[in-house]
């Protein structure tokens, strides 16, 4: 039992509901409040040698799932033994809601240490027949932290909408302006070329990019000198190779003459053997990588963090860029519990102080509204301030954690717009292939890595007739209120409406979707499914036009009275359709010409 081995340790905390079980550090001061509905407890720690604790437990009822930030591909109730996740400023975030079959919550939580290291256990105890969260904090002079726990049985994602809303106001975020950039699909060159780039490549995939529908590029990977092979034994200087970009300046400038937007893939804590630099940066990165084959440059050093900005400001001036793609700050989690002869004895806390003189000497070097990309594990509600696009993990080609992991993004994210991870599918597929891909992150902005120039004409067809319709819709996509189901099912169907009666929905399943379409003015039904057919429950007879968008782009239009309940409505596989509500034919008032 997990609880068994902190017991002695800690100390229990009465809770409004009797059902609710919470305890502490036994070595803590505590004070309970209520916020909106939650529990509050501040526990004051008056050891600064000893760890901070809060546990949670509730009876397991009708538990389904457990979600919380990093849960990626396991949604279902591990053991508490087999739970665990350890949690800083660039790895999740602790907070996490246990749901039941029918998608209400059982118990919700969340904490506002969102920079330090905290160790987070959880899972079902099988002695009592209850699911157990403990979170463990650090050892810290003066550590005083707030727990806040919802017990209410409201759908599981308005108590996490709850919990969030609670983490911004009490940790005051200031989020990273989005430019408008950051709003339109994506060309990145990653999984098209990996590191095999060029100018003069990047260029003829950009043009036609912009043709399809594309309004900016992230050069991924491969730009810089040394970049080549798997591996980063290279990185650490940050010039571009003279081979692939003569001149990486005037390069950026003709993408800017295609109307393209230019985002550069950095990784500045990384440090190689092979690069130039690495000699003087040596002795700043004692913790070599085995599996990157590269050095890692700890951030607790001031002298890092001096080398870090300055890197990013340089990229950003010397070669006109409009933003950075910044990759592997996690890694900095391997000093966490070292010792330091930093300044900051902190992994979290350095990487912070890092993040914001970066926000600071951009801004101040002329970008106000720089496009800056994290992506998870990044989640962080403290991240918010320094990257305006989070992007999903890198999960190649599979449609269905693309669009999981988008789903998880928005439902966290603080101010940041959320990007898929880039698409690719065999280019020798159909068109149905290429569309589902694109389907399955509508609810994010799309980011496309294929070698467009390779693609027949009829898939480029496809493409920009598939983005155009997300740019008519995106606005609803990216900002209308989502509802997403069950996420243990990878959220088979995701809603978003506005307060203007347009809906976007996106089924991923065979399911029968309901559907009120009396305050409607407009519903886009995405089929995400190689099915011919959507299965909709209607609650009133409406009267529609129905346009049927193939995944060639190809539209054909009809009036149609749907009836009530169950309806067929036919659909092309991996296609669209939209439906506008008509205004209801005028009762026959029986006069005679």
């Amino acid at each position: 039992m997990l609880l068994a081995a902190y017991a002695e340790s800690m100390t229990a905390v009465a809770a409004a509901d009797p059902s609710l079980l919470l305890r502490v550090s036994g070595n803590a001061a505590v004070r309970r409040d209520h916020a909106g509905g939650l529990e509050v407890i501040r526990a004051t720690s008056r050891r600064d040698t000893e760890s901070l604790m809060f546990s949670v437990e509730v009876p397991l009822a009708d538990a389904a799932g457990f979600w919380h930030p990093n849960t990626r591909h396991y949604r279902t109730l591990p053991a508490d033994w087999a739970g665990r996740e350890t949690l800083s400023l660039v790895c999740s975030t602790p907070i996490g809601v246990l749901y039941d079959a029918a998608g209400a919550a059982v118990m919700g939580f969340a904490c506002d240490e969102t920079v330090d290291e905290v160790t987070m256990r959880f899972g079902v105890c099988e002695e009592r027949k209850t699911f157990v969260v403990h979170l463990e904090l650090a050892p810290k002079a003066g550590r005083s932290n707030r727990l806040a726990v919802s017990v209410s049985h409201a759908p599981w994602t308005d108590v996490l909408t709850v919990l969030r809303e609670w983490l911004a106001e009490g940790l005051g975020i200031d989020p990273l302006p989005v430019p408008s950039s950051a709003l339109e699909p994506v060309y990145s060159t990653w999984y098209t070329f990996t590191q095999q780039i060029s100018a003069e490549v990047i260029e003829e995939e950009a043009a036609i990019a912009r043709s399809i529908g594309c309004a900016s590029v992230f050069i991924d990977d491969g730009w810089q000198q040394f970049g080549d092979g798997r591996g980063y034994a290279g990185c650490g200087d940050w010039r571009p190779d003279p081979d692939k970009f003569p001149d990486l300046r005037a390069h950026v400038g003709r993408l800017h003459q295609l109307g393209m937007a230019v985002v550069l893939w950095v990784a500045p804590l990384l440090v190689g053997e092979l690069a130039q630099q690495f000699p003087q940066l040596a002795s700043w990165a004692s913790h070599f990588d085995e599996v990157l084959q590269t050095h890692i440059l700890d951030p607790r050093l001031p002298e890092v963090r001096d080398h870090v900005v300055e890197i990013c400001v340089r990229m950003m001036k010397d070669y006109g860029l409009d933003g950075l793609k910044i990759d592997f700050l996690d890694r900095a989690e391997v000093y966490s519990g070292t010792d330091s002869s930093g300044d900051v004895p902190d992994v979290g806390l350095a990487m912070l102080a890092l993040l914001r003189r970066l926000r600071e000497a951009v801004a101040s070097a002329g970008f106000a509204a720089p496009l800056l990309e994290f992506r998870q594990p990044y989640v962080s509600p403290s991240l918010a301030p320094y990257g305006n696009v989070l992007r999903a993990a890198d999960c190649p080609a599979d449609a269905v954690v693309n669009r999981t992991s988008i789903i998880d993004c928005r439902l966290l994210s603080f101010g940041q717009v959320v990007h898929s991870d880039m698409l690719m599918w065999d280019p020798a597929a159909d068109l149905e292939t290429a569309t589902r891909q694109l389907l399955n992150v509508f609810f994010a902005v799309p980011q496309i890595s294929m070698r467009l120039a390779h693609l027949s004409s009829d898939a480029r067809t496809a493409l920009a007739s598939t983005l155009a319709r997300w740019r008519s819709v995106r606005d609803l996509a990216l900002a209308g209120t989502l509802s997403v189901g069950s996420s243990d099912e990878h959220y088979p169907v995701v809603q978003s409406w506005d307060g203007a009666g347009n809906g976007l929905i996106g089924i991923y399943a065979a399911s029968h979707v309901p559907l009120d379409l009396a305050d409607v003015q407009q519903v886009t039904l995405l089929n995400g499914t190689r099915n011919n057919h959507l299965v909709l429950d209607v609650a009133e007879p409406a009267d529609v036009q129905v346009t049927i968008v193939r995944p060639d782009g190809v539209q054909e239009t009809y009036r149609s009275s749907l009836a009530g309940g169950l309806v067929k409505l036919p659909a092309p596989p991996c296609g669209i359709v939209v439906l506008d509500r008509l205004p209801a034919a005028p009762a026959d008032s029986g006069a005679s010409a």
